[in-house]
């Protein structure tokens, strides 16, 4: 797998993953966090996986903080040594978003950017070696939505979002992302 740092206007990186001929970029917009998953090739999709594995060490770890935090109810990523964690995790996992987002270990997130009745999704599995996001453009044609056939985006944003659960796992993941070297096998673009 290719691990390329680009520079944003943010002062900090957006994160290109290729693998398989595969491309995930995870970049920053503002206090937000958005997903594009695509062919290299720019085939045409409307569903697309992406695998993470644990082959590649560092980066396993950091996706898989992700979901364990979420499965787990500690979407702030805070330590876990007192009862008020344990409770507060507890109760979050009875939250309606976990309620309707986090089934059979599986987590579903609904993209901010198009209308709510026809937003593209992510979900997220873990495997014994792998972590796998599963894409999935949702056609929009009846909703009066064109969607961009080469690629699926999912939008994660901080305010006014119906992902707000979920917007501040992925900025920690962003950030860890951000501060991967993996001893100079991290391309940086200018």
């Amino acid at each position: 797998m290719k691990i390329l740092k680009m520079k944003n206007d943010y002062n900090g990186y957006n994160i290109r993953l290729i693998s398989d001929g595969k491309i995930l970029d995870i970049c920053q917009t503002g206090s937000d966090v958005e997903m594009l998953c695509r062919y290299e090739n720019f085939d045409i999709i409307s569903n697309i996986s992406f695998d993470i594995c644990s082959k590649n060490e560092e980066l396993y770890k950091i996706f898989n903080k992700l979901y364990e935090n979420i499965i787990t109810g500690n979407v702030y990523g805070q330590r876990q040594e007192d009862s008020e964690a344990l409770e507060r995790n507890e109760y979050y996992k009875l939250s309606s978003w976990y309620q309707n987002n986090v089934k059979d270990g599986i987590i579903t997130v609904y993209s901010d950017v198009y209308p709510i009745n026809c937003p593209n999704i992510v979900r997220l599995k873990k495997y014994e070696n792998k972590i796998e996001l599963d894409f999935e453009q949702v056609d929009g044609r009846d909703y009066g939505q064109v969607k961009v056939p080469y690629v699926i985006t999912i939008d994660i944003r901080q305010s006014g979002s119906r992902l707000y659960e979920f917007a501040y796992p992925c900025r920690i993941l962003l950030s860890d992302l951000q501060a991967i070297d993996e001893f100079g096998k991290v391309k940086i673009l200018k």
